[in-house]
């Protein structure tokens, strides 16, 4: 995260990330001396090859991202061919019943 995200959130968010690595910070800590404690501890964490928890998520967030676009595409299809099918059954019960109500009027005129 760089200083300009971190800036941006407050102080109880920063003290609570701190204390989530582990961290002790007491309530009169300025914000800018909690920002330079999460940088120094990522930085920490980069010079020793170890991974930041930050990075792995915004990559699988991502990957989850294109998959849904993926995805919401063949839903959209599916969809639109259910509702292609219903409209053809609808047109075809239609007909049916158009037919049906002339067959009923064929019949009354030779019945009378």
């Amino acid at each position: 995260m760089d200083k300009k995200k971190l800036m941006r959130k407050t102080k109880s968010e920063l003290i609570e990330m701190l204390e989530a690595h582990g961290l002790e910070i007491s309530e009169s800590s300025l914000k800018e001396d909690l920002v330079e404690r999460i940088l120094a501890r990522e930085r920490s964490r980069e010079d020793s090859g170890e991974k930041t928890k930050e990075k792995k998520p915004a990559k699988k967030i991502k990957l989850h991202k294109e998959k849904k676009e993926h995805n919401d595409g063949k839903k959209e299809r599916k969809h639109e061919e259910k509702l292609e099918r219903k409209a053809e059954k609808r047109r075809r019960h239609e007909a049916d019943a158009v037919t049906a109500a002339q067959e009923k009027v064929e019949e009354v005129k030779y019945s009378t």
